[in-house]
Parts: C-alpha cells; sequence; structure tokens
C-alpha cells in the first residue's frame, strides 16, 4: 500500500468491505451526505434489481458495487469517470459502495464499456418493476432519461434547449 505525502493510505485497487470491517472505524468524508439516501436504497432491495437484471461482476467488484460506484458519482454530481480521481481517498464513498475505495477510472470505464443493450433494457426493466412493487409511483410508464429531440421545421413551440451531443443550443420539439 502506497501513502500520499499527507501519510493518507492509498489502496492499490478496490477490494470488498462489510460494515463489519468498518466497526470501531472514524473517518472523515467529504461524500457523508450520500448516506442519506441510504434508507431508500435498502427499502429498493438493490441485490433484488442487480440479481434480476443479470449485471456482471467481478470476484474482486460485484455488479452492486459497480452500480452503486455509478450512482455516488451522479449524486456528486461527478460529470465524467475521469473525474472520479476526486474521490479517489474518500473512505466514506468507498463504504457507500461496498467497497474500501471507489473504483478508478480504467476500472469504472471498462465495466460501462462491456455493458450492452440488454444489460441496461434488464436494469431499467428491474428498476421499474421494483418500483412498482414498493408503490414509487402510480403511473403506468415512467421516463428514466430523456434527451431534446431536435426540431428541423419552421416554427419551434418550445424555447432552445441545449443538446449535449452536439455542444451547443438547439430549438426543441
Amino acid at each position: 500500500m502506497k501513502m500520499t505525502v499527507k501519510g493518507t493510505h492509498i489502496p492499490d485497487k478496490s477490494k470488498k468491505t462489510t460494515v463489519q470491517d468498518l466497526e470501531d472505524q472514524q473517518f472523515f468524508s467529504a461524500s457523508a451526505g450520500l448516506f442519506l439516501f441510504a434508507p431508500f436504497l435498502a427499502q429498493l432491495d438493490l441485490d433484488r434489481i442487480v440479481l434480476s437484471s443479470g449485471l456482471p461482476g467481478s470476484q474482486i467488484i460485484p455488479a452492486k458495487s459497480y452500480l452503486l460506484s455509478f450512482l455516488a458519482l451522479k449524486l456528486l454530481g461527478t460529470e465524467r469517470y475521469a473525474h472520479v480521481g476526486d474521490h479517489a481517498f474518500d473512505p466514506g464513498l468507498g463504504a457507500f459502495t461496498g467497497l474500501d475505495i471507489i473504483p478508478k477510472c480504467t476500472a469504472l470505464s471498462t465495466y460501462s464499456y462491456s455493458l450492452d443493450e440488454v444489460h441496461l433494457l434488464r436494469l431499467q426493466e428491474a428498476f421499474v418493476k421494483q418500483g412498482h412493487r414498493l408503490r414509487l409511483y402510480e403511473g403506468k410508464m415512467i421516463n428514466l432519461d430523456f434527451h431534446t429531440a431536435p426540431h428541423y421545421g419552421e416554427q419551434s413551440v418550445l424555447e432552445k434547449h441545449w443538446a449535449g451531443a452536439e455542444g451547443k443550443p438547439s430549438r426543441g420539439p
């Protein structure tokens, strides 16, 4: 294990950890606010969602820990995997994901690229089914992601919207 100039331990790789592993430990975490979501995630039963969606994992990093890593980065507002290094030494973020530290950029990118459309559709279906079982929403449809659709007609009924893929504002539908 390496150490920083300030004496922070740098693990070589992420590894699974449990609540019992953290017993009687105290640490500072800039990401402690993530734990406000813990009761909701427990109610949501991510284990069931991950199992029914068939997400792959490894012996070192389980599928649930990868999913929680991506979720944690989204909740923290981290826009790119390359910025995961900003949180590399935060033990609270690691604990949130069930690991000692959050996976590094390469591990997250490699995992992300290993998921195909089938994995993502099964994950969405499992999430929606579980949400429906828990009565988290009443509608018959839920939109988990949306993007502005370009409009090429003469007049747009909506104001301009940011189109991230094009890197500029565009007219909405």
